[in-house]
């Protein structure tokens, strides 16, 4: 009896938390959400190797090796504000994106020969680079930053040699890094700043003098005295002559 009590307990407070459970999970206060972030990583990773190797117990032995690895991350972020006007968020444009990127490029190689207690000769050489680039476009108070940079060391070396007898060590060595960072000013519009009257000022002004008199005209040159008249012609008597 004590048992079938237990079991119909149980049951009714299944049903009341059923009932109850979903009103109060959708009642429950939701904090709220200021941003909204993207974000997106990418990691890829490559190894490889090969190995040979040969001998004979107490006699000469080879062994010959390479080895290769790479790897690459990328990351992605983009920030959205959640209180923008309904313009922008139509626009679906993030306010700060940023991306940043690096691979990394490593390959050896080696071979050693020899001879117990008797000459032996090894060598070997090796590459290994490497690239990060990272980019933030900004926002309207930070302006947008980009940087890149590689780096690269590459070698080889070899030895020869004979136990208590001359030996020879040769190498190579490579190095090389290059870095290189951009930003930029965000944008920013320039307002000019309104100029203040001038207040008036409480000296009386001098007074203005009149202007001075126009100048005499020039006075009218004097006529001309009259042509004198001409002189009357003259006039010479010529006498008769008589016809015989």
């Amino acid at each position: 009896m004590t048992k079938m009590r237990n079991v119909r307990k149980l049951s009714a407070l299944m049903c009341l938390l059923l009932a109850v459970g979903p009103t109060a999970v959708l009642s429950a206060p939701i904090a709220d959400v200021e941003s909204l972030a993207k974000r997106q990583a990418t990691h890829s990773n490559t190894d490889a190797a090969s190995v040979m190797g040969a001998g004979i117990p107490d006699g000469p032995n080879f062994n010959q090796g390479d080895f290769f690895s790479t790897s690459s991350d990328e990351h992605h972020d983009e920030h959205h504000d959640a209180d923008c006007d309904e313009d922008e968020h139509n626009d679906d444009s993030p306010s700060s994106p940023s991306s940043s990127s690096s691979s990394n490029t490593d390959g050896a190689s080696f071979m050693n020969a020899g001879i117990p207690d008797g000459p032996s000769y090894n060598d070997g050489d090796f590459f290994s680079t490497s690239n990060d680039e990272s980019r933030n476009a900004g926002d309207g108070d930070n302006g947008s930053q980009s940087g890149f940079s590689t780096s690269t060391d590459a070698g080889d070396f070899a030895t020869f040699g004979i136990p208590d007898g001359p030996s020879a060590s040769f190498g190579k060595f490579f190095h090389h890094d290059y870095e290189e960072t951009h930003s930029e000013q965000p944008e920013t519009t320039h307002i000019p700043e309104p100029t203040p009257p001038t207040p008036p000022t409480s000296e009386v002004p001098a007074p203005v003098p009149p202007p001075a008199p126009p100048a005499p005209a020039p006075e009218a040159p004097a006529p001309a005295p009259p042509a004198p008249a001409p002189a009357p012609p003259l006039i010479i008597p010529v006498p008769a002559v008589e016809r015989p």
